[in-house]
């Protein structure tokens, strides 16, 4: 009777570290997840500055008047320091009445996380095409006296 009961109760303790064991491994894995910096300005349409980060958005949207977008994101890279992939970028080439964009691919890195209310998210973006030889760095924060942030 004895050894059943003793079997008993070292059965429920093994159960009982495995589940444990378990809740830990998801609990890292959660916190590892969120250490991954999101990627504001990924939504178009004034969606508000720091709401609706995503991590691998598939576009990114630069201010508010549309003079230049990237789509079709494709990204090979996203850790907790840095971000790479590329996209298309569409470039607004006339102004005025005139809607008339140019289409480029165009490589795209993010670096420099910075913190906004414990989360964490990328503040700089590089894009480069090799041909015509292009790069440009842009910074997702306010501008002047704006306090509302965008890529810029």
């Amino acid at each position: 009777m004895r050894n059943k009961s003793m079997n008993s109760v070292i059965m429920t303790l093994a159960t009982g570290i495995v589940m444990l064991s378990g809740a830990f491994t998801a609990t890292a894995a959660a916190s590892s997840a969120s250490s991954v910096p999101l990627m504001y300005g990924s939504l178009g349409g004034g969606s508000p500055a720091w709401s609706n980060g995503a991590i691998k958005p598939k576009a990114v949207y630069f201010g508010v008047g549309g003079d230049r977008n990237i789509t079709d994101v494709q990204w090979s890279h996203w850790n907790a320091r840095t971000a790479s992939g590329q996209g298309e970028l569409h470039q607004r080439i006339c102004w005025g009445s005139c809607f008339k964009y140019r289409i480029t691919t165009v490589g795209v890195a993010l670096w420099r996380v910075g913190i906004h209310r414990g989360v964490r998210y990328f503040t700089r973006m590089t894009l480069w095409q090799s041909r015509p030889i292009y790069k440009v760095v842009y910074s997702y924060s306010t501008y002047g006296s704006g306090t509302v942030p965008f890529w810029h």
